[in-house]
């Protein structure tokens, strides 16, 4: 339950992004064998704070910035947010655990990063990058 707040905290933050292209621009893997789970992005911006929206549904879900404009997800609500680490220098991101509890589920998830994003050539801006969904079953 801690996590699911502090990734709900950690979301709201979002709030002072600027919302990405709807397209993905960092890629998603997540490889959940036997009791094993492994989560790989890359592609995002370097040195963000990575969350992982795992939810049972695809579909389209807009979460309003205000004057910034949209982050446009790939997950109908209700998901979860799992933050799950800060992306690399390179915006990479590995995470691999144990799956203690869940099975027979299959489940949809979604990276999103929100950082400085210094690729503008322009002054560094708050970024928002939404990665592709991926289907894994648990």
């Amino acid at each position: 339950m801690k996590k699911i707040l502090l990734a709900t905290t950690i979301a709201s933050l979002a709030t002072t992004a600027t919302a990405g292209d709807p397209t993905s621009c960092s890629t998603l893997a997540i490889d959940a064998t036997g009791s094993a789970v492994t989560v790989d992005v890359s592609g995002s911006i370097p040195m963000a704070l990575t969350v992982l929206l795992v939810g049972e549904t695809t579909g389209e879900t807009v979460l309003p910035l205000g004057g910034l404009g949209d982050l446009t997800l790939g997950l109908e609500v209700p998901f979860i947010p799992i933050p799950i680490g800060s992306t690399d220098l390179t915006g990479d991101l590995s995470l691999s655990f144990e799956n203690d509890g869940a099975a027979g589920l299959a489940l949809f998830g979604q990276a999103v990063s929100f950082g400085l994003d210094f690729g503008s050539g322009g002054p560094p801006e708050f970024g928002v990058c939404e990665s592709n969904v991926v289907a894994f079953d648990l």
